[in-house]
Protein backbone atom coordinates (compact mmCIF):
# COMPACT_ATOMS: atom_id res chain seq x y z
CA UNK A 1 0.00 0.00 0.00
CA UNK A 2 2.96 2.11 0.98
CA UNK A 3 4.79 1.76 -2.20
CA UNK A 4 1.54 2.59 -4.30
CA UNK A 5 1.05 5.40 -2.53
CA UNK A 6 4.57 7.28 -3.42
CA UNK A 7 4.21 6.03 -6.90
CA UNK A 8 0.90 7.71 -6.86
CA UNK A 9 2.62 10.98 -5.47
CA UNK A 10 5.17 10.45 -7.59
CA UNK A 11 3.11 10.50 -10.65
CA UNK A 12 1.15 13.18 -9.34
CA UNK A 13 4.22 15.60 -8.81
CA UNK A 14 5.76 14.69 -11.69
CA UNK A 15 2.59 15.44 -13.71
CA UNK A 16 2.37 18.58 -11.94
CA UNK A 17 6.23 19.97 -12.59
CA UNK A 18 5.20 19.11 -16.40
CA UNK A 19 2.12 21.48 -16.59
CA UNK A 20 4.08 24.10 -14.87
CA UNK A 21 6.62 24.01 -17.44
CA UNK A 22 4.55 24.15 -19.94
CA UNK A 23 3.09 27.32 -18.90
CA UNK A 24 6.50 28.77 -18.66
CA UNK A 25 6.94 27.98 -14.86
CA UNK A 26 10.38 26.55 -13.61
CA UNK A 27 9.96 23.62 -11.02
CA UNK A 28 12.22 25.63 -8.52
CA UNK A 29 9.91 28.55 -8.93
CA UNK A 30 6.93 26.38 -8.50
CA UNK A 31 8.69 24.58 -5.04
CA UNK A 32 9.34 28.35 -3.98
CA UNK A 33 5.11 29.50 -4.41
CA UNK A 34 4.54 26.41 -2.41
CA UNK A 35 7.19 27.86 0.57
CA UNK A 36 5.64 31.13 0.64
CA UNK A 37 2.04 29.96 0.84
CA UNK A 38 2.62 27.58 3.50
CA UNK A 39 4.27 30.09 5.63
CA UNK A 40 1.82 32.50 4.84
CA UNK A 41 4.11 35.32 3.19
CA UNK A 42 3.07 37.99 0.85
CA UNK A 43 0.99 37.20 -2.43
CA UNK A 44 2.94 39.34 -4.44
CA UNK A 45 5.70 36.67 -4.61
CA UNK A 46 3.50 33.98 -5.60
CA UNK A 47 1.44 35.78 -8.26
CA UNK A 48 4.49 36.38 -10.23
CA UNK A 49 5.23 33.04 -9.86
CA UNK A 50 2.10 31.29 -11.13
CA UNK A 51 2.05 33.59 -13.63
CA UNK A 52 -1.14 35.55 -12.58
CA UNK A 53 0.86 39.22 -12.84
CA UNK A 54 3.89 37.53 -15.29
CA UNK A 55 1.53 37.28 -18.27
CA UNK A 56 1.38 40.74 -18.89
CA UNK A 57 3.54 43.17 -20.41
CA UNK A 58 2.72 46.42 -18.26
CA UNK A 59 4.59 45.95 -15.28
CA UNK A 60 7.64 45.27 -17.18
CA UNK A 61 6.90 49.02 -18.95
CA UNK A 62 6.31 50.30 -16.01
CA UNK A 63 9.45 49.23 -14.47
CA UNK A 64 12.83 51.14 -14.04
CA UNK A 65 15.38 50.20 -16.37
CA UNK A 66 18.51 49.64 -14.50
CA UNK A 67 20.48 48.79 -17.73
CA UNK A 68 19.93 52.16 -19.13
CA UNK A 69 20.74 53.64 -15.91
CA UNK A 70 24.05 51.92 -16.07
CA UNK A 71 24.61 53.18 -19.60
CA UNK A 72 23.74 56.62 -19.01
CA UNK A 73 26.56 56.76 -16.33
CA UNK A 74 29.00 56.13 -19.07
CA UNK A 75 27.39 57.63 -22.42
CA UNK A 76 28.38 61.02 -23.65
CA UNK A 77 25.06 63.38 -23.08
CA UNK A 78 24.57 67.06 -22.42
CA UNK A 79 24.04 67.65 -18.84
CA UNK A 80 19.79 68.79 -19.29
CA UNK A 81 19.41 65.68 -21.40
CA UNK A 82 21.10 63.62 -19.10
CA UNK A 83 19.53 64.40 -15.96
CA UNK A 84 16.09 63.88 -17.68
CA UNK A 85 17.36 60.72 -19.40
CA UNK A 86 17.89 59.51 -15.73
CA UNK A 87 14.95 60.69 -14.54
CA UNK A 88 12.93 58.50 -16.73
CA UNK A 89 14.84 55.30 -16.09
CA UNK A 90 14.70 55.67 -12.85
CA UNK A 91 10.41 55.71 -12.76
CA UNK A 92 8.84 52.92 -11.09
CA UNK A 93 5.39 53.32 -12.43
CA UNK A 94 3.74 50.43 -11.05
CA UNK A 95 1.45 51.03 -8.50
CA UNK A 96 1.32 54.81 -9.50
CA UNK A 97 -1.97 54.68 -9.28
CA UNK A 98 -2.94 53.09 -5.89
CA UNK A 99 -3.05 56.68 -3.36
CA UNK A 100 -1.89 55.07 -0.59
CA UNK A 101 1.55 52.77 -2.70
CA UNK A 102 5.08 54.27 -2.51
CA UNK A 103 5.11 54.82 -6.37
CA UNK A 104 1.91 57.25 -6.48
CA UNK A 105 2.76 59.70 -9.09
CA UNK A 106 2.05 63.07 -8.97
CA UNK A 107 1.80 65.48 -11.95
CA UNK A 108 4.53 67.80 -10.12
CA UNK A 109 7.26 64.88 -10.34
CA UNK A 110 6.87 63.92 -13.87
CA UNK A 111 10.29 64.22 -15.38
CA UNK A 112 10.86 67.26 -17.25
CA UNK A 113 13.42 68.54 -19.85
CA UNK A 114 14.40 72.35 -20.94
CA UNK A 115 14.88 73.75 -24.34
CA UNK A 116 18.62 73.45 -23.66
CA UNK A 117 18.14 69.81 -24.32
CA UNK A 118 18.74 69.29 -28.15
CA UNK A 119 16.90 65.73 -29.49
CA UNK A 120 18.76 64.96 -33.08
CA UNK A 121 16.93 61.37 -33.31
CA UNK A 122 13.17 61.52 -34.65
CA UNK A 123 12.12 58.88 -32.80
CA UNK A 124 12.76 60.97 -29.79
CA UNK A 125 12.15 64.35 -31.50
CA UNK A 126 8.59 62.95 -32.13
CA UNK A 127 8.26 61.13 -28.37
CA UNK A 128 8.93 63.95 -26.53
CA UNK A 129 6.62 66.23 -28.74
CA UNK A 130 4.25 63.71 -27.64
CA UNK A 131 4.88 63.96 -24.13
CA UNK A 132 5.10 67.38 -24.19
CA UNK A 133 1.46 67.95 -25.75
CA UNK A 134 0.27 64.70 -23.61
CA UNK A 135 1.19 66.12 -19.96
CA UNK A 136 2.08 69.86 -19.69
CA UNK A 137 0.35 71.44 -22.87
CA UNK A 138 -2.95 70.65 -21.29
CA UNK A 139 -2.03 72.13 -18.24
CA UNK A 140 -3.30 69.31 -15.99
CA UNK A 141 -1.29 71.15 -12.73
CA UNK A 142 -4.80 70.67 -11.07
CA UNK A 143 -4.96 67.09 -11.20
CA UNK A 144 -3.59 64.70 -8.19
CA UNK A 145 -1.84 62.55 -10.72
CA UNK A 146 -1.36 62.36 -14.58
CA UNK A 147 -4.41 61.20 -16.78
CA UNK A 148 -3.91 58.08 -18.89
CA UNK A 149 -3.34 60.03 -22.09
CA UNK A 150 -0.02 61.31 -20.18
CA UNK A 151 1.01 57.80 -18.88
CA UNK A 152 0.98 56.78 -21.94
CA UNK A 153 3.34 59.20 -23.34
CA UNK A 154 5.09 59.08 -20.82
CA UNK A 155 5.59 55.22 -21.36
CA UNK A 156 6.45 55.76 -24.84
CA UNK A 157 9.03 58.11 -24.16
CA UNK A 158 10.92 56.42 -21.72
CA UNK A 159 10.87 53.39 -23.91
CA UNK A 160 12.22 55.87 -27.01
CA UNK A 161 15.49 56.35 -24.93
CA UNK A 162 15.95 53.10 -24.04
CA UNK A 163 15.69 52.02 -27.58
CA UNK A 164 18.13 54.64 -28.79
CA UNK A 165 20.83 53.84 -26.17
CA UNK A 166 20.34 50.01 -25.83
CA UNK A 167 19.34 48.54 -29.50
CA UNK A 168 23.22 48.11 -30.67
CA UNK A 169 22.99 44.09 -31.66
CA UNK A 170 26.11 44.00 -29.33
CA UNK A 171 24.04 44.85 -26.75
CA UNK A 172 20.84 42.79 -27.17
CA UNK A 173 21.86 39.14 -25.53
CA UNK A 174 22.50 40.80 -22.73
CA UNK A 175 19.19 42.65 -21.98
CA UNK A 176 16.92 41.88 -19.35
CA UNK A 177 13.12 41.99 -19.69
CA UNK A 178 12.43 45.67 -18.68
CA UNK A 179 14.51 46.70 -21.44
CA UNK A 180 13.41 44.17 -23.60
CA UNK A 181 9.70 45.01 -23.58
CA UNK A 182 10.26 48.71 -23.93
CA UNK A 183 12.61 47.81 -27.30
CA UNK A 184 9.49 46.12 -28.44
CA UNK A 185 7.01 48.81 -27.76
CA UNK A 186 9.39 51.18 -29.37
CA UNK A 187 10.33 49.16 -32.27
CA UNK A 188 6.28 48.92 -32.77
CA UNK A 189 5.02 52.24 -32.27
CA UNK A 190 7.54 55.14 -32.29
CA UNK A 191 8.08 54.54 -35.81
CA UNK A 192 4.08 54.10 -36.76
CA UNK A 193 3.21 56.82 -34.73
CA UNK A 194 5.42 59.16 -36.82
CA UNK A 195 4.43 58.39 -40.21
CA UNK A 196 7.41 55.31 -40.49
CA UNK A 197 6.86 51.58 -41.05
CA UNK A 198 8.21 49.56 -38.12
CA UNK A 199 11.28 47.06 -39.47
CA UNK A 200 9.38 44.01 -38.22
CA UNK A 201 12.86 42.11 -38.37
CA UNK A 202 13.90 43.93 -35.60
CA UNK A 203 10.26 44.06 -34.35
CA UNK A 204 10.43 40.00 -34.60
CA UNK A 205 14.16 39.45 -33.23
CA UNK A 206 13.39 41.37 -30.46
CA UNK A 207 10.06 39.27 -29.41
CA UNK A 208 11.62 36.07 -29.39
CA UNK A 209 14.30 37.43 -27.31
CA UNK A 210 11.81 38.71 -24.74
CA UNK A 211 9.64 35.31 -25.27
CA UNK A 212 12.67 33.47 -24.16
CA UNK A 213 13.25 35.35 -20.96
CA UNK A 214 9.26 35.50 -20.29
CA UNK A 215 7.89 32.52 -22.53
CA UNK A 216 4.40 32.16 -20.29
CA UNK A 217 3.20 36.34 -22.29
CA UNK A 218 0.60 35.83 -24.40
CA UNK A 219 1.07 39.12 -26.03
CA UNK A 220 4.71 37.95 -27.02
CA UNK A 221 3.14 35.19 -29.68
CA UNK A 222 0.49 37.92 -31.28
CA UNK A 223 3.67 39.88 -32.05
CA UNK A 224 5.46 37.27 -33.17
CA UNK A 225 2.94 36.12 -35.87
CA UNK A 226 2.34 39.87 -36.68
CA UNK A 227 5.96 40.15 -37.29
CA UNK A 228 6.24 37.22 -39.56
CA UNK A 229 2.92 37.78 -41.22
CA UNK A 230 4.96 40.84 -42.20
CA UNK A 231 8.07 39.97 -43.70
CA UNK A 232 5.85 36.87 -45.74
CA UNK A 233 6.02 39.05 -49.00
CA UNK A 234 10.23 38.65 -48.52
CA UNK A 235 9.83 35.23 -47.01
CA UNK A 236 7.61 34.47 -50.47
CA UNK A 237 10.07 35.79 -52.43
CA UNK A 238 13.56 34.29 -51.38
CA UNK A 239 12.58 31.23 -49.63
CA UNK A 240 12.01 27.71 -51.83
CA UNK A 241 8.67 26.06 -51.56
CA UNK A 242 9.65 23.68 -48.56
CA UNK A 243 11.09 26.70 -46.69
CA UNK A 244 7.52 28.38 -47.37
CA UNK A 245 6.39 25.27 -45.86
CA UNK A 246 8.11 24.90 -43.15
CA UNK A 247 7.29 28.97 -42.48
CA UNK A 248 3.87 28.62 -42.00
CA UNK A 249 4.49 25.36 -39.73
CA UNK A 250 6.30 27.96 -37.54
CA UNK A 251 3.13 30.18 -37.99
CA UNK A 252 1.30 27.25 -36.72
CA UNK A 253 3.28 26.08 -33.47
CA UNK A 254 3.28 30.44 -32.71
CA UNK A 255 -0.70 29.73 -32.85
CA UNK A 256 -0.91 26.65 -30.74
CA UNK A 257 1.23 28.71 -28.30
CA UNK A 258 -1.40 32.09 -27.99
CA UNK A 259 -3.88 29.30 -27.98
CA UNK A 260 -2.87 27.40 -24.98
CA UNK A 261 -1.43 30.76 -22.77
CA UNK A 262 -4.78 32.23 -23.45
CA UNK A 263 -4.25 35.06 -25.94
CA UNK A 264 -8.23 36.78 -26.68
CA UNK A 265 -10.44 34.67 -28.85
CA UNK A 266 -10.22 38.17 -31.56
CA UNK A 267 -6.86 37.75 -31.86
CA UNK A 268 -7.03 33.87 -32.49
CA UNK A 269 -9.49 34.12 -35.04
CA UNK A 270 -8.00 36.44 -37.27
CA UNK A 271 -4.41 34.18 -36.46
CA UNK A 272 -6.40 31.59 -37.91
CA UNK A 273 -7.51 34.00 -40.91
CA UNK A 274 -3.85 34.38 -41.86
CA UNK A 275 -3.58 30.51 -41.38
CA UNK A 276 -6.16 29.43 -43.29
CA UNK A 277 -5.19 32.20 -46.31
CA UNK A 278 -1.54 31.37 -46.39
CA UNK A 279 -0.96 35.77 -45.70
CA UNK A 280 -3.46 36.29 -47.37
CA UNK A 281 -2.81 34.69 -50.66
CA UNK A 282 -5.67 35.91 -53.95
CA UNK A 283 -6.71 32.35 -54.62
CA UNK A 284 -6.53 31.04 -50.50
CA UNK A 285 -8.83 34.29 -50.13
CA UNK A 286 -10.80 33.46 -52.42
CA UNK A 287 -11.16 29.67 -51.21
CA UNK A 288 -11.72 30.90 -48.29
CA UNK A 289 -14.07 32.97 -49.16
CA UNK A 290 -16.08 30.67 -51.10
CA UNK A 291 -16.05 28.44 -48.17
CA UNK A 292 -18.32 30.56 -45.76
CA UNK A 293 -21.95 30.45 -45.59
CA UNK A 294 -24.87 30.73 -42.98
CA UNK A 295 -24.86 33.42 -40.57
CA UNK A 296 -25.14 37.15 -41.54
CA UNK A 297 -21.37 37.31 -39.33
CA UNK A 298 -20.03 35.10 -41.81
CA UNK A 299 -21.64 36.95 -44.69
CA UNK A 300 -19.98 39.87 -43.81
CA UNK A 301 -16.77 37.91 -43.39
CA UNK A 302 -17.29 36.84 -47.09
CA UNK A 303 -17.53 40.61 -48.65
CA UNK A 304 -14.45 41.55 -46.47
CA UNK A 305 -12.26 38.56 -48.35
CA UNK A 306 -13.89 39.16 -51.31
CA UNK A 307 -13.05 42.76 -51.39
CA UNK A 308 -9.38 42.19 -50.10
CA UNK A 309 -9.47 39.56 -53.12
CA UNK A 310 -10.24 42.19 -55.55
CA UNK A 311 -8.15 44.81 -54.36
CA UNK A 312 -5.29 42.78 -54.82
CA UNK A 313 -6.15 42.39 -58.45
CA UNK A 314 -6.40 46.24 -59.21
CA UNK A 315 -10.19 45.92 -59.28
CA UNK A 316 -11.07 48.76 -56.90
CA UNK A 317 -14.59 49.54 -57.67
CA UNK A 318 -15.38 45.49 -57.42
CA UNK A 319 -13.71 45.92 -53.71
CA UNK A 320 -15.82 48.95 -52.72
CA UNK A 321 -18.94 47.32 -53.96
CA UNK A 322 -18.12 43.74 -51.56
CA UNK A 323 -17.36 46.58 -48.56
CA UNK A 324 -20.74 48.06 -49.33
CA UNK A 325 -22.68 44.67 -49.51
CA UNK A 326 -20.36 43.79 -45.77
CA UNK A 327 -22.21 47.38 -44.64
CA UNK A 328 -25.97 45.89 -45.63
CA UNK A 329 -25.34 42.65 -44.23
CA UNK A 330 -23.78 43.98 -40.77
CA UNK A 331 -24.62 48.18 -40.51
CA UNK A 332 -23.78 47.81 -36.71
CA UNK A 333 -20.22 46.85 -37.17
CA UNK A 334 -18.78 50.11 -37.69
CA UNK A 335 -15.27 48.67 -39.27
CA UNK A 336 -16.91 48.42 -42.20
CA UNK A 337 -17.84 51.80 -42.47
CA UNK A 338 -14.38 53.14 -41.31
CA UNK A 339 -12.52 50.67 -44.23
CA UNK A 340 -15.20 51.82 -46.83
CA UNK A 341 -14.12 55.86 -45.97
CA UNK A 342 -10.28 55.05 -45.73
CA UNK A 343 -9.83 52.64 -49.27
CA UNK A 344 -12.29 55.60 -50.83
CA UNK A 345 -9.11 57.58 -50.14
CA UNK A 346 -6.76 58.10 -53.52
CA UNK A 347 -3.47 56.02 -52.45
CA UNK A 348 -5.04 53.91 -49.97
CA UNK A 349 -3.03 50.53 -49.71
CA UNK A 350 -3.33 47.05 -48.49
CA UNK A 351 -2.73 48.44 -44.60
CA UNK A 352 -6.20 49.75 -44.32
CA UNK A 353 -7.42 46.16 -44.70
CA UNK A 354 -4.95 44.84 -42.36
CA UNK A 355 -6.11 46.96 -39.40
CA UNK A 356 -10.08 45.95 -40.16
CA UNK A 357 -8.60 42.26 -40.07
CA UNK A 358 -6.72 43.27 -36.85
CA UNK A 359 -3.63 41.95 -38.42
CA UNK A 360 -1.28 44.07 -36.51
CA UNK A 361 -0.62 45.34 -33.05
CA UNK A 362 -2.39 48.09 -31.09
CA UNK A 363 -0.87 50.22 -28.28
CA UNK A 364 -4.14 48.77 -26.43
CA UNK A 365 -2.33 45.18 -26.67
CA UNK A 366 0.48 46.78 -24.45
CA UNK A 367 -1.79 48.04 -22.18
CA UNK A 368 -3.57 46.67 -18.45
CA UNK A 369 -6.19 48.03 -17.88
CA UNK A 370 -6.87 50.24 -15.95
CA UNK A 371 -2.91 50.64 -15.69
CA UNK A 372 -3.24 52.97 -18.00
Amino acid sequence: MTRILVVFAFVVAGGTVYLKKAQGISPVEWMVSLVARTFGKSPVLDTLVIGTGARKITPLLFAPKPQLTAILQTSVVLPPCKAFFEKLANLELNGHNETRGPHYLFVKDLPRFGSDCELTDPDLRWAAQNYFESCFAPNPSSLAAPEARCLRSLVWIRAAVTRYFLSEPSRLELLEKEELADLVLASVFVPKARGAIPSYGEVRELAERLDRKYPWMPLMQKVLFVARANLWKLYRESLSYPEQAKFWEEMRVIYRRALDLGLPSKDLKNMELVLETRGFEPTQLKKVADSLEGSSENAAKRSLLMALYHWKQADAAIALGHIEAAIRTQPEEKVFLTLFKELSVPGAGEEVFMRALNVDLDPTDFENRPAL
